[in-house]
């Protein structure tokens, strides 16, 4: 289920680490980082996102933003989180809520991740990432 207040958010880290504070604070404060580095993966480099088919059927929009929220969750949280973890030792000193910080690890899950090519209705795409134009001469 989810948190319906701040309180509520750190009572469950509270109650998950067996009510060690320091365990508490620095696993919200991990879940924090990881909801903000996806956040930031997902608006800013929508290409290297995985290609998700959930069916929509009977499927309130909220229910599909739910299950495509959880979804990318699956998926790309465990990347970010080994990327922290393998983070050079220089990036490690680094405050985690710093520009730099961010931009390393976001650069480092990207390049684990394959690009997705849009291929055009009417074109294909060339290895320099150009779209060529063809006619149909099928007649």
């Amino acid at each position: 289920g989810g948190v319906s207040s701040i309180r509520s958010f750190l009572h469950a880290f509270w109650e998950r680490e067996r009510r060690q504070p320091a365990l508490a604070l620095a696993a919200a404060e991990d879940f924090l980082l990881i909801e903000r580095l996806r956040s930031r993966l997902i608006e800013e480099y929508p290409q290297h996102l995985p290609k998700l088919e959930l069916d929509r059927r009977d499927m309130t929009q909220q229910a599909y933003h739910h299950q495509l929220r959880r979804a990318m969750r699956k998926r790309l949280d465990p990347l970010l989180q080994n990327c922290i973890q393998k983070a050079p030792s220089a990036l490690k000193t680094l405050h985690r809520d710093s520009v730099e910080f961010t931009d390393a690890i976001l650069t480092m899950a990207t390049a684990q991740m394959p690009v997705r090519s849009k291929r055009p209705a009417n074109g294909r795409v060339q290895p320099d990432g150009q779209t060529k134009r063809t006619r149909n001469t099928d007649v």
